[in-house]
C-alpha cells in the first residue's frame, strides 16, 4: 500500500513525523479539509484502493488532542522496553517489580536469583564456564516466561505503594535528623543523594568503637567503620543507623 498525502492538508498543531507515528501505532490518519486535499491509498501503482486500510479523519473545525497519541506511544515503548529488560535481567525484574519490599535488598535479590537456579559461576575451566552459561541463560529463559506485561503492570502498581511507604519513613527520619546532619542546602533545597551518603557517613563514622550490632558487617580489623560497604548502604538505612547511634 501506497498513502498520498497533502502535506497542506496537515491539521493545525500536528507535524508530519507525528501523524506518520500515528499512523503506523494507531492505524489513523487525520487531515483538514479546510486546507488540503484528502489523503488516498494505492495498491500497487496506481490504482486507489476503495478500502483503506485506516481510518481518514477530516479534523476541520474540530480541536484534537494529538498529543495523546504522542502520549499512548511514549506508554506503549516505556512498556516494551520494560518487558524486555524484565525477560533479559532476573535483577531487573525482581528489583524493579518483584521485590516485597522498597528498595530491593542485596539479600532478597539473592534470594530470588537462587530461587530460580541461578547461581555463581566458579570455576577455572573455560569450557566448563561456557557450558554452566549455557545453563544459565536456559534457566533465564525459563523464568523469564512467566513474566508478562500484564504482570509488570500489576507489580508497578504495587511497587508505587511500597515507594509511598518508604518515602514516608525517610522524610520522618530526615526531619529527625535535621539538626544534626546537612541534608539540604541554605535555601533549604535537597542537596545531591551522594552528598547526603556522604554526611551522613561523616557522622556515623565518628562512633567509636563500631557497636557490636554493627560490627559483623561494618567493622574493619582495625576497628574502624568499613566505608566501602557504608556507601553501598541504602540510604534509608543509613538514617536508620544515625538515629539509633545517637540514641545509644
Amino acid at each position: 500500500m501506497k498513502l498520498v498525502y497533502d502535506v497542506k492538508a496537515l491539521p493545525k498543531g500536528l507535524g508530519l513525523s507525528d501523524m506518520v507515528k500515528i499512523l503506523e501505532n494507531h492505524r489513523v490518519v487525520f487531515w483538514d479539509s479546510d486546507n488540503g486535499t484528502k489523503p488516498k491509498f494505492f495498491s500497487g501503482v496506481s490504482k486507489e484502493d476503495s478500502e483503506s486500510p485506516v481510518h481518514i479523519v477530516d479534523s476541520s473545525g474540530n480541536e484534537i488532542d494529538f498529543a495523546f497519541y504522542e502520549r499512548e506511544h511514549k506508554e506503549k515503548e516505556f512498556w516494551a522496553a520494560e518487558l524486555y529488560k524484565c525477560k533479559k535481567s532476573p535483577i531487573y525484574f525482581f528489583s524493579h517489580y518483584g521485590t516485597p519490599v522498597y528498595p530491593a535488598t542485596s539479600e532478597g535479590i539473592q534470594g530470588y536469583l537462587k530461587e530460580i537456579g541461578l547461581q555463581d559461576i566458579q570455576t577455572d575451566d573455560s569450557d566448563k564456564a561456557a557450558d554452566n552459561w549455557e545453563k544459565q541463560k536456559d534457566k533465564v529463559k525459563e523464568a523469564s516466561e512467566v513474566i508478562t506485561l500484564e504482570l509488570i503492570k500489576e507489580r508497578e502498581e504495587v511497587m508505587a505503594v511500597l515507594k509511598a511507604g518508604y518515602e514516608k519513613i525517610v522524610l520522618s527520619l530526615e526531619k529527625e535528623l535535621a539538626d544534626v546532619v546537612r541534608l539540604v542546602d541554605s535555601n533549604n533545597v535537597p542537596i545531591t543523594d551522594k552528598n547526603k551518603v556522604g554526611n551522613l557517613i561523616g557522622k556515623i563514622r565518628k562512633f567509636l568503637p563500631v557497636p557490636e550490632n554493627y560490627s559483623e558487617i561494618y567493622r574493619t580489623k582495625k576497628g574502624k567503620w568499613d566505608i566501602p560497604i557504608l556507601s553501598n548502604t541504602p540510604y534509608a538505612n543509613l538514617l536508620e543507623m544515625l538515629v539509633e547511634l545517637r540514641k545509644a
